[in-house]
């Protein structure tokens, strides 16, 4: 009886034990998808009502899958290249969210989940509307349900919103902004709309000193202004005469901001109103990730607007100082040596580019093409101008045959022969450079293009040089 009553105890506490463990157990719908054990017991308190994603929205079970799947880590290959929507529901934040890190940066570091609050994601540096900052900590609390826009990435096997900023959200204290009506017009010849640039953005590593995060090549970019940062104020733009544009595409769902943008050509702007929310704009400028969020960096400027305040649309401005900038050059008929080349500035002397065909004192056959870029000349209200700089060294007699500016409307498919007279020219004798101003009012087409043609025989080869062109309204 001892020996069956001592089985008895230890098969009842066996069973009191599979019991026990079983109701205390975390099942595979407690845990999520990257192996974060996630008891039911930090939910409990939650009252999740969160409605089901519609449309371009996916939920976060969907996010947290598509993160799994990226390499891990912090490389262009550890995020998406598209942003998503993502619905989900706030239910806390990490340590890094806090009022003084709101106030200096404006993000916040919340902590969404689903519907059932076993799968979680943070949303890094997030932004308020349209890229803006946030200005209060009300503006996102817990319980909030909200629609991010955002990039996934999966840094340290662990998915999570990079990049993004708020869509939607039930919180009163935080309604969205009014509509924009936007009419932009397609990207076209060399200018890329907006999701072509933020794609390029996020191609390069997320950091603010790794020269990698930056791109090698300037770019024309076509937005429309939905905003300004916290830090566009009249006030910083009359110390240093520049802004902080945020610019959005057509669909009004993707938003680059514009690092310390100048104006047309470089310079300072000199009045608030020169730059609207409203205004389609072309910037110029290279691209950074900056902290996974993809800019228009130090150094951009704006190229062309539709703003009434700024009379002067200028498309091309090339020196040729420092190199042959976004021109580009098309050898017909090559020589043995470079025809076009680019002069370096010497002492106070600004670079230029000059063609000759005349290779170790002898006259060579050739042809070369000295091209702009692909330009709208539609955006200009009152007519188009091309001005430069040039001179030709050699015969007069030969020179409107050998020396030729051509003008294309349909970005190069045909050409137009613009005649020029003896007063565009110097003497032909000594590089005495000349200033040139050409009408293009009977050219604007949305892709209008020029080109400085040379032409050499073996029996004339000439030298031409030109500099300083800029191409937009007359009033520059």
């Amino acid at each position: 009886m001892t020996k069956l009553f001592r089985h008895a105890i230890l098969l009842l506490a066996a069973v009191c034990m599979v019991v026990s463990c079983k109701d205390n157990a975390i099942s595979a719908d407690d845990l999520n998808t990257n192996g974060i054990k996630q008891g039911k017991v930090a939910y409990d308190t939650l009252d999740i009502d969160l409605r089901p994603a519609t449309g371009d929205t996916i939920d976060l079970d969907e996010a947290v899958a598509i993160g799994l799947k990226l390499v891990s880590g912090s490389s262009p290959e550890s995020i998406t290249k598209d942003p998503y929507y993502i619905i989900g529901y706030v239910k806390g934040f990490t340590d890094k969210d806090s009022e003084a890190s709101l106030k200096q940066y404006g993000n916040r570091f919340p902590i969404i989940t689903n519907k059932l609050g076993n799968r979680s994601m943070q949303c890094y540096q997030l932004l308020n509307y349209r890229t803006e900052k946030f200005t209060n900590m009300d503006q996102l609390k817990v319980g909030d349900q909200i629609v991010v826009c955002g990039h996934i990435q999966n840094y340290s096997n662990t998915p999570q919103v990079a990049g993004g900023f708020l869509m939607t959200t039930d919180n009163p204290a935080n309604p969205a902004p009014a509509p924009l009506d936007i009419h932009l017009r397609e990207a076209t010849g060399d200018t890329i709309d907006l999701d072509e640039a933020i794609r390029i953005g996020f191609s390069m590593p997320s950091s603010t000193k790794d020269p990698a995060s930056t791109s090698t090549k300037s770019y024309y970019i076509l937005g429309y202004v939905s905003g300004f940062d916290p830090q566009d104020t009249e006030e910083s733009m009359k110390q240093y005469g520049n802004r902080y544009p945020i610019l959005t595409n057509k669909r009004g769902d993707r938003f680059m901001l514009c690092y310390r943008l100048l104006g047309p050509k470089g310079e300072k702007f000199k009045e608030f109103s020169q730059l609207q929310v409203g205004d389609q704009v072309i910037v110029y400028g290279k691209i950074q990730n900056r902290l996974n969020a993809p800019q228009l960096t130090q150094g951009g400027y704006l190229v062309t607007t539709d703003n009434p305040n700024i009379s002067a649309r200028i498309l091309v401005n090339e020196t040729f100082d420092k190199g042959i900038g976004t021109f580009t050059i098309d050898n017909k008929i090559a020589a043995s040596a470079p025809v076009w080349s680019h002069i370096d500035a010497k002492n106070s002397t600004p670079g230029y580019m000059r063609a000759t065909a005349k290779i170790n004192d002898v006259n060579e056959e050739s042809e070369s093409w000295l091209v702009s870029p692909v330009m709208d000349l539609t955006v200009c209200k009152h007519g188009a101008q091309m001005t430069f700089t040039q001179y030709y060294v050699g015969d007069k007699n030969s020179r409107d045959e050998l020396l030729q500016i051509l003008v294309s409307m349909d970005g190069g498919s045909t050409w137009d022969h613009i005649p020029t007279t003896d007063a565009m020219w110097n003497d032909g004798t000594l590089p005495q450079f000349q200033n040139v101003k050409i009408d293009l009012q009977y050219f604007i087409s949305d892709q209008t293009q020029v080109a400085f043609v040379y032409k050499s025989t073996t029996e004339k080869a000439l030298t031409w040089a030109v500099k300083n062109i800029v191409i937009g309204e007359p009033e520059f």
